[in-house]
């Protein structure tokens, strides 16, 4: 393994990474399951409806209202929203990895959220982690498409070129699409990988008894005969 390139910035998405997936809360609200058990039609059509928020198509309430005629459930658009509020807290696991990040590592946040349910929630323990500055809210910036133009709205206000950036994001075609685009990144999957990520990449230290994965050069060569 070739040492990796240096990373001055990173960007995590809010939802599938620091906190639970706006998705997997629906769900569990609408359908008492996680997102991946919910039928296919209905999970569609929560996506869509998710995206539409994220670029700022539609307004809080009225995202809402997709979501309760999208499940059949029995709850009223503002109902809905205060059980979203209520479960969006910052996963525990994951918010220690940022603290311990280098400072010279510039953090950015990445949130399709509404701004004021990012304000009635997890904005105080957010603030410790990432600087207000440093917030993106993708509904915020005009965006044609969420992916892949969420990147370069992203390097642009990094001003960084985009080989020195990376990207956590939870879903895996968007992080592939990260990288076809020149950015590096990282697919969530659990805090335990995410700091293995972290640590592989020399941005932290590695934990006693962790073994680095040998540079290619280093690959034992066949003796010639």
């Amino acid at each position: 393994m070739n040492a990796l390139p240096k990373i001055d910035a990173v960007a995590f998405w809010l939802e599938g990474v620091l906190a639970p997936s706006l998705a997997d809360l629906c769900a569990v609200i609408c359908f008492a399951k996680p997102i991946a058990s919910v039928d296919i039609q209905p999970r569609l059509g929560l996506r869509a409806a998710i995206e539409q928020l994220a670029l700022g198509h539609l307004q809080p309430l009225d995202f809402c209202q997709q979501v309760v005629e999208i499940s059949g459930v029995a709850l009223t658009a503002p109902a809905l929203e205060a059980a979203l509020l209520e479960r969006l807290r910052l996963r525990d696991d994951v918010s220690p990895i940022l603290a311990d990040l280098p400072a010279p590592v510039a953090r950015w946040l990445v949130t399709g959220l509404p701004r004021r349910w990012i304000e009635a929630t997890v904005s105080q323990p957010l603030q410790k982690l990432i600087p207000p500055d440093r917030w993106l809210f993708t509904a915020e910036i005009g965006l044609p498409r969420l992916i892949p133009d969420l990147f370069a709205a992203w390097i642009d206000r990094a001003g960084l070129p985009m080989s020195a950036c990376m990207i956590v994001d939870a879903i895996t075609p968007n992080a592939v699409e990260a990288i076809r685009h020149g950015l590096h990144s990282a697919i969530y999957v659990d805090a335990r990988r995410l700091r293995r990520e972290f640590v592989l990449r020399r941005m932290l230290p590695a934990p006693p008894g962790f073994v680095f994965p040998r540079p290619v050069d280093a690959e034992p060569k066949e003796a010639p005969r």
